[in-house]
């Protein structure tokens, strides 16, 4: 705004004066342009006289007379190369000045200082990144950052996930906060990929088979000889009494001897003969089982 100003109150200069820089310029008339104050007259008379411009302008042309124009004393316009705030007004005969106008521009105001940028701490390597896991399928992918185990970490992430229908890429960025930057060459961006595989199905497993080890066959135990049957002796049958008429008999340690005295006595003789008898079945059965 301040620069349309201006650049409007030099073309009012320009339309009002037909001096440029500090040339002399005779007006059509007898007065000077009213300009932006009007004629003004000075307070007392004088060959010279200060002026200052209003808060907020410079004073970028003005026109002063001293007399008639043609004693010579007429009115005189100058454009100024570099507008001000205040000058000193005078007519070149060196005559009390009569009256004068002035032009003004705005004031342009100073560009700020710029404040000076801090300097900023070096974030050598991020202590946080991004990883992926990517199962078999897209059903138990998962993506995320390892952060450390504090907070107030000088960065933050951000991420974008382009997959479709699970297969694809997640992008995440790592940004410094104010008052920090990372170190050439630190890796700020991760490209985790996920793809769809399949996941692989391990092959059936035969139950083991135990494989007998080589080599010559061992020979067949020999079957346990029956043990001998136990002889039993022949029992010896208790001697008939003696009558004292009679004389004894001579009875043989081997053969029992059928009495004819008594059932008690044949009961003994029986069993005995029994005995025997069994004992010559085995006999007969264990040879037979020898010669097998």
């Amino acid at each position: 705004m301040k620069k349309i100003l201006a650049t409007l109150g030099a073309g009012i200069l320009a339309l009002s004066l037909t001096m440029a820089g500090a040339t002399v310029a005779s007006a059509n008339e007898g007065v000077c342009p009213v300009l932006d104050t009007g004629h003004l007259t000075p307070t007392t008379d004088s060959t010279s006289w200060d002026v200052v411009a209003p808060d907020g302008s410079l004073i970028a042309g003005y026109c002063v007379k001293a007399g008639s124009v043609k004693q010579g004393l007429g009115p005189e316009s100058f454009t100024l190369d570099s507008p001000v705030a205040s000058l000193t007004l005078t007519h070149s005969s060196g005559k009390d000045i009569s009256h004068y106008s002035l032009a003004f521009v705005a004031e342009p105001t100073p560009e700020p200082t710029p404040e000076p940028t801090p300097e900023l701490e070096v974030i050598v390597e991020p202590l946080a990144y991004a990883y992926a896991v990517d199962e078999c399928g897209v059903d138990y992918d998962r993506h995320a950052v390892d952060w450390p185990y504090f907070d107030g970490l000088p960065y933050t992430f951000d991420f974008v996930d382009s997959r479709v229908s699970g297969v694809g890429n997640v992008t995440y960025t790592a940004t410094p906060v104010d008052g920090y930057r990372f170190a050439e060459g630190v890796q700020t961006v991760w490209v985790l990929t996920f793809d769809e595989a399949k996941c692989a199905v391990p092959p059936a497993v035969a139950p083991p088979v135990d494989i007998p080890e080589t080599g010559t066959p061992a020979e067949p135990e020999a079957p346990a000889e029956p043990e001998a049957p136990v002889e039993v002796e022949t029992p010896i049958a208790p001697e008939k009494p003696v009558t004292p008429d009679a004389p004894a008999e001579t009875v043989s340690a081997t053969t029992p001897v059928l009495a004819r005295t008594g059932s008690g006595d044949n009961s003994v003789v029986l069993g005995g003969a029994l005995l025997a008898l069994l004992a010559g079945v085995g006999l007969v059965a264990a040879r037979q089982l020898r010669k097998q």
